[in-house]
């Protein structure tokens, strides 16, 4: 059953489509920008605490070298989880504004030749005739 041949506006069958894989390279050793910046704001911590209070404070710095490796080599659905830090990012700044709902749920394609225009020129279509012969 096809959208053409359907009874109800909402009945229809999805056909499923398939990406290309996702590419896999990365600025040094394969690891990607904002890996690298992750991992060395984990080394910056680690210096740095190393400076200040020697081996003592490394108790203190652990957890946060900790927290950048495992935002840079933790994997969750195919992506890193600093590689994910965007995309929630965006979902949460929609969901705060309670843009996560379409308007209209789109069910299936306009039919060919028809227009979707408002008001009083909706009926109108997209035709073609022939062009008349010299």
């Amino acid at each position: 059953m096809n959208a053409a041949t359907s009874s109800k506006p909402g009945d229809y069958e999805l056909q499923p489509v398939k990406f290309s894989r996702l590419t896999r390279r990365g600025v040094l050793f394969g690891l990607a920008a904002s890996q690298l910046v992750v991992m060395g704001i984990g080394a910056v911590m680690l210096v740095f605490s190393l400076y200040v209070g020697g081996g003592a404070s490394l108790i203190v710095a652990f957890p946060v070298i900790l927290f950048c490796a495992a935002l840079a080599f933790v994997g969750v659905g195919g992506h890193k989880l600093i590689q994910w830090l965007p995309i929630a990012a965006v979902w949460l700044w929609r969901s705060t504004g309670g843009q996560l709902i379409y308007r209209r749920r789109v069910v299936a394609p306009r039919p060919v030749g028809t227009l979707a225009l408002p008001g009083d020129a909706a009926p109108c279509g997209n035709g073609s005739t022939p062009r008349p012969a010299l």
